[in-house]
């Protein structure tokens, strides 16, 4: 596949039909099911990954989610034999939670047939760091609670791949960890190699292509150890940590793997595609220095924004797709001249 772009899930519309209608508009392999927090507080994605956890509150008019602790604690075995016998109609989403999610399969229809959907959620580390008890206690303190999100994750993201293999397309379903670099803190209660695995674990449950997003500055050569497909960085603000990495990213993409650049500011101007472009050519010239060929880089790159859309205005979030699709372009011409 040539460099392509892509996108996160979330879009700041307020209505599905102009999320849809964005989506119409631009070509990418990949058409991405709409998250849309400003239309919603239960479609933010801490939510859409909490729900259905149990124990967990959602609290629309105080726009809060969290867990009763007694409740999930209570309620673990039941969830520890639902995910061993596989009932994974527990952790199915409704269209209170995840509304663009069932409005972007009758669309699909009507896309050619070599165009797949990507579906996304919430990871256990960045969901366990974020989701709270009453007291405001993390959940990524406690092991036992960390492990039913896990067993929870997992579940939901068969449900929600088996309910986007019904399109009969291609599927890439992507795990957001938005704040994996909790995982290097040294006031965390559990230890750092649990955390590891309970991230393997939910991409290892996904039965279709596996995609990881990550944020922050983090060591790369873990991540490209993991069951992965895709591997999505903001490649505008670790550069170096890319670079570093090169050897491991060169094995990633000789296993198949691709590196999905988020090049293209969200913050700023008219000059975002410019910065974009600059950047993108900078840091394939230096991977081809480390030994990747431009041959696979032209087929295993992908051009994202730096970061979600979900909380820009509607005007910034359309003009970003617009460029990150005319950068992606912009590099395939470049890289098919070399």
């Amino acid at each position: 596949m040539p460099i392509a772009p892509l996108l996160y899930g979330a879009l700041p519309h307020t209505t599905l039909d102009a999320a849809l209608s964005v989506l119409h508009r631009f070509t990418m392999p990949y058409v991405v099911w709409p998250q849309l927090p400003q239309r919603s507080f239960r479609e933010r994605s801490v939510v859409q990954a909490a729900y259905g956890f149990p124990g967990v509150v959602i609290d629309e008019q105080q726009r809060r989610v969290f867990v009763q602790r007694a409740m999930s604690e209570s309620g673990m075995p039941q969830l520890a034999l639902d995910f061993l016998q596989r009932r994974d109609a527990r952790a199915a989403m409704t269209p209170a939670e995840a509304a663009g999610l069932f409005a972007v399969l009758p669309m699909l229809q009507s896309q050619p047939a070599h165009v797949g959907c990507k579906g996304q959620l919430l990871g256990p580390i960045s969901l366990a760091a974020q989701l709270t008890d009453e007291a405001q206690n993390p959940l990524i303190s406690d092991s036992v609670l960390f492990e039913g999100l896990v067993q929870h994750l997992c579940q939901r993201v068969r449900w929600q791949a088996e309910l986007l293999r019904r399109t009969n397309r291609t599927v890439l379903l992507c795990l957001d960890e938005p704040f994996i670099e909790v995982i290097s803190s040294p006031f965390l209660s559990i230890d750092q190699d649990e955390l590891w695995m309970g991230l393997a674990r939910v991409l290892d449950a996904i039965p279709v292509m596996r995609g990881l997003a990550i944020s922050g500055d983090v060591p790369l050569a873990p991540l490209c150890e993991l069951p992965l497909n895709v591997l999505m960085v903001n490649s505008s603000e670790h550069v170096q940590r890319i670079v570093e990495a090169a050897p491991h990213i060169h094995a990633f993409m000789q296993r198949g793997g691709i590196l999905a650049c988020g090049c293209v500011p969200v913050a700023g101007d008219s000059t975002r595609g410019a910065q974009a472009r600059t950047s993108m050519h900078t840091l394939l010239h230096q991977l081809h220095d480390a030994g990747i060929a431009y041959a696979l880089l032209r087929e295993q790159v992908m051009i994202m924004p730096v970061s979600s859309l979900g909380q820009t205005t509607v005007e910034i979030a359309e003009e970003v797709i617009s460029v990150t699709c005319a950068v992606a372009d912009d590099l395939n011409q470049a890289l098919h001249a070399r």
